[in-house]
């Protein structure tokens, strides 16, 4: 699968790295607002997501998904691959025991994205 990255703003809000805007050449699809974030030092990337509220709590939900959880996370882990490759990732701020590749991952919440869908 061929990804690439065609735009990325950097935001530096909260754990917000950037957004970017990729291309998935395979499918013809390109798509906008992916997340690139980094949480106590682990970078991972997330497709577009809605903001919703409840109870007071500010929460989001996957705008879109593969059906399959492994080509899911394949492709989020391709596209934190070419985004890694295309802008200067920033390293942690405390030093880590873990192994570099420990720090990346595509999604250690995959299963939190999806905790509400309007559409279900």
């Amino acid at each position: 699968m061929i990804i690439e990255c065609l735009d990325f703003r950097e935001m530096h809000k909260k754990s917000l790295i950037g957004l970017a805007k990729i291309k998935i050449h395979d499918w013809g699809l390109i798509v906008k607002d992916v997340k690139l974030i980094n949480t106590n030092g682990r970078i991972w990337v997330s497709l577009p997501t809605k903001e919703y509220e409840r109870d007071g709590i500010v929460k989001y939900y996957a705008v879109m998904e593969l059906e399959d959880k492994d080509d899911q996370s394949e492709l989020l882990e391709s596209i934190l691959d070419c985004l890694i490759k295309k802008i200067d990732i920033p390293k942690p701020k405390k030093e880590s025991k873990k192994s570099k590749s420990s720090i990346f991952s595509a999604s250690p919440s995959f299963s939190r994205t999806r905790s509400f869908d309007p559409w279900d």
